[in-house]
């Protein structure tokens, strides 16, 4: 008898001759469901590969924590001794000296704005996987006084420089002669590109020598900083923070989370209010479910009548109804999930068909990576599925109300 209620709710939800219209408006409603869901898993899922990608394709051209200076020149003096301070850290695997400045590369004809990143050829390697994956023979020639550089391959491609041809750097410092101050101009030849799948890498660094940019920078004696890199980048923060209080002043430690926060920040919020937005389809779903129990009920009067005439409960009646509004809802939500996860493994192949029949190409420049990963969030799959069936259930109640409060003398007088 526990059971009975059950088992007539699920007999309930697929539709039978005479009430066809009933059985067209719930697959309506299981298909909104299904599309809900699925938009959430893939947009979601989507945006979490985009911040992951974006993530790790910067940490391969960054560090995962830098030691800087904060007493306005600049620079971390060389009597500062990183080891003092970095050594016996088990988080840590190696760290090693930059020199950083800004300036304008280019030819006779076009110019445009980099980033100068004077590197130790010898220590490079250890924070820097794009630099690690450099072939040796090229990184090599990265030495002192012969002002050799790298660029990344979209900023090479931009002035229309090739291994071997000479560049001009252009630097904000200045230099007094007879004809007045004058920019700082020095010639470097490219030896090589280096890709790190970051647009913003790519179209804007050029790697030097570190004493060969200190001297074009006119920096005094020390560097601008120390890149670190630690076995897991996610504990960036903790090893910043447990390094400032220990640090002499005029040197403090910051890390990539903070270097970015604004980025991640945006793209969170960006999340959370793609969540709210598409969460309004599984909503307007539910109501299309709403309304077609409505018409079940009402549909079903005669059967609830007799049913409470032969001794079932109000409470066993709601049990129909509610069985009903979960059935729906999780068809709905299995379909959804399935349809999510199976649209969201072949994003990117559906992003290179788009790309190879209408043109369509991601632009890099906005969005830092060239191409359109997914990485789906079980958490996410499953916070998603909880809210739908939540949402189905209170849905559900109100149909399952009304269907409790029938009277059978009044609901038979009708027939």
């Amino acid at each position: 008898m526990q059971l009975l209620p059950f088992k007539i709710g699920l007999r309930y939800s697929y539709a039978r001759s005479g009430a066809r219209f009933i059985g067209l408006n719930a697959i309506l409603a299981v298909i909104g469901i299904t599309i809900g869901i699925a938009a959430l898993i893939v947009v979601l899922s989507v945006m979490n590969g985009v911040v992951t990608q974006v993530r790790d394709k910067m940490l391969s051209m960054t560090s995962h924590a830098m030691l800087r200076s904060n007493d306005g020149t600049g620079v971390i003096p060389p009597e500062f001794d990183p080891a003092q301070y970095l050594a016996n850290r088990p988080e840590l695997i190696a760290y090693a000296p930059y020199v950083q400045g800004q300036g304008l590369i280019g030819d006779s004809e076009r110019f445009q704005g980099v980033v100068l990143q004077g590197v130790d050829p010898n220590e490079e390697g250890k924070v820097s996987k794009t630099f690690a994956n450099l072939d040796p023979d090229m990184a090599a020639q990265l030495q002192a006084g012969d002002y050799n550089l790298i660029l990344g391959e979209v900023l090479a491609k931009q002035i229309n420089a090739k291994p071997g041809d000479k560049v001009t750097i252009i630097v904000p410092q200045v230099t007094a002669s007879a004809a007045g101050l004058l920019p700082r101009i020095k010639r470097f030849t490219l030896i090589g590109t280096f890709s790190s799948g970051h647009y913003a890498f790519d179209n804007g660094v050029a790697l030097v020598n570190l004493k060969d940019a200190a001297k074009l920078l006119q920096l005094p004696d020390g560097v601008t900083g120390y890149h670190i890199m630690l076995h897991d980048p996610m504990q960036a923060p903790l090893v910043r923070d447990a390094l400032n209080p220990e640090l002499p002043p005029g040197v403090y430690a910051s890390d990539w989370s903070l270097d970015n926060a604004s980025y991640f920040s945006a793209v969170q919020t960006e999340k959370h209010a793609m969540f709210i937005i598409l969460c309004l389809i599984v909503m307007v779903a539910a109501f299309g479910l709403l309304s077609s129990m409505y018409m079940v009920v009402t549909e079903k009067r005669r059967d609830i009548a007799i049913l409470r005439t032969m001794g079932m409960t109000r409470r066993q009646i709601g049990r129909i109804f509610l069985t009903q509004g979960l059935t729906f809802g999780a068809l709905g939500t299995v379909l959804g999930v399935s349809l999510g996860i199976l649209i969201a493994i072949n994003v990117p192949a559906i992003m290179a068909f788009l790309e190879k029949h209408t043109g369509y190409a991601l632009p890099a420049q906005m969005y830092f990576i060239n191409e359109l990963p997914a990485k789906i969030d079980p958490a996410v799959i499953s916070g998603i599925s909880i809210v739908t069936l939540v949402l189905t259930l209170l849905f559900s109640v109100i149909p399952a109300m009304m269907a409790a409060r029938t009277e059978p003398a009044r609901a038979l007088s009708h027939e």
